[in-house]
């Protein structure tokens, strides 16, 4: 769940004009207990969540014009890691997305 209020907040962020805050952190991502106990110390699981993290630690640092791009393409790495593990959220995970072409920040943050 805060994953979603997070990513959330940062495309409402994005749909007002201004520069998301990425200061978040999700590392009990890797520890948190999940739904499903088969995913414990699946591999592949593994590797999503190393790419999640690794993909909020690069868009903290990346240029503002390429934020919504990124903020995409993590949004992507979710539905992935949900079609394979967890289907059921992947709906409300699709409604995190948002147009580049619609996103022009006006602040600096």
């Amino acid at each position: 769940r805060k994953m979603d209020e997070d990513l959330r907040a940062a495309k409402t962020a994005m749909k007002a004009g201004n520069v998301p805050d990425y200061s978040f952190v999700h590392n009990s991502i890797k520890t948190a207990e999940p739904t499903k106990k088969h995913i414990i110390g699946d591999p592949v699981f593994a590797s999503f969540t190393d790419i999640y993290l690794n993909s909020i630690k690069a868009i903290k640092e990346a240029p503002k014009d390429s934020i919504p791009a990124m903020h995409n393409n993590i949004i992507m790495n979710c539905i992935m890691c949900h079609k394979s593990y967890c289907t059921g959220p992947i709906t409300r995970i699709k409604k995190l997305r948002i147009n580049p072409d619609k996103v022009s920040f006006t602040c600096e943050n």
